[in-house]
């Protein structure tokens, strides 16, 4: 789950962030269309046709590559743009509006425009509270989805009300993730490390035999509360299980829990022996990547999201294991996080609901979350994707685990957005060793 985000407010900027040249046009590149999916018309396009008038989807977008940043590829050649402009095609007489927003705004600008009911059809958000908590403003979507289509989507819960079970569907995911430990294989083969560790005792192990061979175990970036919340995430999963943690941070599982504070405690153990990098507390996960594939350290805790970084440079010598589990008798030890990132909505005030709902079901279809993958590295959520497209060794390892359908929910993606920050901030304290668990707990437990 992503941090709270500053307030902006001005609806000038709103129009300010408005893409160009993302709709349907003579020199976007297509990709093939099936006979069967090109027929399904809905009642609004129907309309459109026999009035004349345009009809016309704003679309307001977090989650989607819409421009390569790198330079690599142009705009309408990224399977976000490319089949914005083939669902236009489909459906004359319908304009696609996107407004690509920008991830430190959207909330104030939704929660603005939800008072007056003038916001977009239909809106991206980072899963999880991000999205939860503007359920009110968001159409169930059961009813315009059969059972097998419900069933498509891994991590489907993530994306109901309150994350139950039984809840309203109230968005489609556009891809999966994982959180991981990368490792360089020609540092593990030169400390004589020949099974790779499934509990945090055999962790430290690797990292102890690693510093006997005069390689640093570990490169993390930590300066936002990134690694602390992955591998917090995964040890409460491993105690809990996949139902329970849904309730953290409530009566029925509170901050103060004898799983949470073993899990802090736990992770704080691998600070203070010369395992990672002096600066773990103030360098960013990101940034942590970087140093990695250039040989600093052993080990980095990252996720699925940052394959794409890691394997272009480090090629074969990179690997990945599943942050290991926090003992080999956890109930739930060969559990593992693995949840949507980003998913897409319906809002409860668009004029066009039906041809909304049919837009976000073609953004998370097999198709096209399969050539997303290409683009962006993303697993794909929806499961009826030909996976002979995910070719990269590291993904596809990454994949199994979520196939393996033993996967919850990362705590920080259901408690409230107030604490999960306050946790966000205070993590690189606390494994600085200038907080104890015991405090850190007191402070999440005094605002959620």
């Amino acid at each position: 789950m992503k941090k709270k985000w500053a307030l902006l407010v001005a609806a000038s900027m709103i129009l300010s962030t408005l893409l160009t040249g993302c709709g349907a046009g003579g020199e976007v590149k297509l990709p093939e269309t099936d006979d069967n999916q090109a027929a399904q018309n809905t009642e609004s396009e129907v309309n459109t046709d026999q009035t004349g008038e345009e009809t016309t989807l704003v679309f307001w977008s977090i989650g989607l590559k819409l421009k390569d940043d790198s330079g690599i590829k142009m705009p309408e050649e990224l399977a976000a743009n490319r089949y914005i402009a083939k669902f236009e095609e489909e459906h004359p007489g319908v304009k696609v509006e996107v407004i690509d927003q920008p991830v430190d705004g959207i909330h104030d600008l939704f929660k603005a425009a939800n008072v007056s009911e003038e916001g977009p059809d239909v809106i991206g958000l980072w899963s999880g509270t991000a999205t939860n908590e503007y359920q009110d403003y968001l159409l169930a979507l059961d009813e315009y989805m059969t059972e097998d289509e419900v069933n498509m989507y891994t991590g489907i819960n993530l994306c109901k009300k309150d994350f139950k079970e039984d809840g309203e569907i109230i968005a489609l995911p556009y891809n999966v993730t994982t959180y991981n430990i990368f490792y360089n294989k020609e540092y593990f083969e030169k400390a004589g490390i020949a099974e790779l560790p499934t509990t945090f005792e055999e962790l430290l192990a690797v990292c102890e035999q690693l510093k006997a061979a005069d390689i640093q175990p570990f490169l993390i970036g930590d300066s936002a509360g990134e690694s602390t919340t992955w591998v917090t995430s995964e040890f409460m999963i491993d105690q809990v299980g996949t139902e329970k943690i849904v309730d953290f941070g409530t009566q029925a599982l509170p901050f103060s829990c004898e799983e949470y504070k073993k899990s802090l405690e736990t992770w704080c153990g691998l600070f203070g022996k010369d395992y990672t990098n002096k600066d773990f507390a103030t360098l960013s996960a990101w940034d942590s990547i970087q140093r990695f594939v250039t040989g600093e350290g052993a080990m980095n805790v990252n996720g699925s999201w940052a394959i794409g970084e890691m394997e272009p440079i480090m090629g074969e010598n990179l690997g990945t294991f599943k942050i290991p589990a926090i003992s080999g008798d956890a109930p739930y030890a060969d559990y593992i996080v693995s949840q949507p990132g980003a998913n897409v909505s319906v809002t409860t005030y668009s004029d066009n609901k039906e041809l909304a709902v049919e837009f976000i079901k073609f953004m998370t279809s097999a198709e096209f979350e399969g050539e997303a993958h290409l683009d962006t590295g993303d697993l794909p959520a929806n499961n009826q994707v030909d996976v002979s497209i995910i070719t990269n060794p590291i993904s596809q390892a990454a994949y199994s685990w979520v196939k393996e359908n033993k996967a919850g929910i990362g705590y920080d993606s259901v408690i409230s957005v107030e604490a999960a920050n306050e946790l966000y901030k205070l993590a690189p304290t606390m494994i600085s060793g200038k907080m104890t668990p015991d405090e850190l707990i007191q402070k999440l437990s005094s605002i959620q």
